[in-house]
């Protein structure tokens, strides 16, 4: 029966949930510095940013093309906006606050024990949704000049 990604660390079996739950722990004043930011940017100071070299150069979109547009829209609450240019970054947005939630409150607040989360899922669903994402992007923009 498959328990799901083990990594050895130091000797000490360490679960993928552990890790990238250090990990979020890591990440999380960084980002907030980076949202905050964003949130104080107007809409001309924010288009001023510099496009996505790979669509300038080869006229396609990348898997992260709207990305960072789709994380200003998600800063401002702009939901749909920020889904239609990329749909991963909604995606990550509520499986962090998630993961995070459920992790500390099981850590520290619960003496119940619960089940291991199984990351990797998370993980290749949101490869999944990049690819795809990607694929109808260049398909609609080839096909029909359909620019986001």
């Amino acid at each position: 029966m498959h328990k799901g990604i083990y990594l050895q660390i130091n000797h000490n079996s360490m679960a993928t949930e552990d890790i990238f739950y250090k990990l979020g722990k890591m990440v999380f004043f960084p980002v907030c510095i980076i949202l905050i930011i964003l949130s104080l940017l107007t809409t001309s100071q924010f288009l001023s940013l510099p496009e996505c070299i790979v669509f300038k150069n080869i006229h396609i979109y990348c898997p992260g093309c709207g990305a960072t547009r789709a994380l200003y829209y998600l800063v401002h609450l702009n939901l749909q906006k920020s889904f239609m240019l990329h749909p991963f970054v909604i995606y990550t947005f509520f499986v962090y606050i998630t993961f995070m939630m459920r992790c500390f409150y099981h850590r520290h607040l619960s003496r119940k024990q619960f089940n291991k989360i199984r990351v990797e899922r998370y993980l290749y669903f949101g490869v999944f949704i990049i690819l795809v994402q990607w694929i109808i992007k260049n398909y609609l923009y080839l096909n029909f000049g359909y620019i986001l």
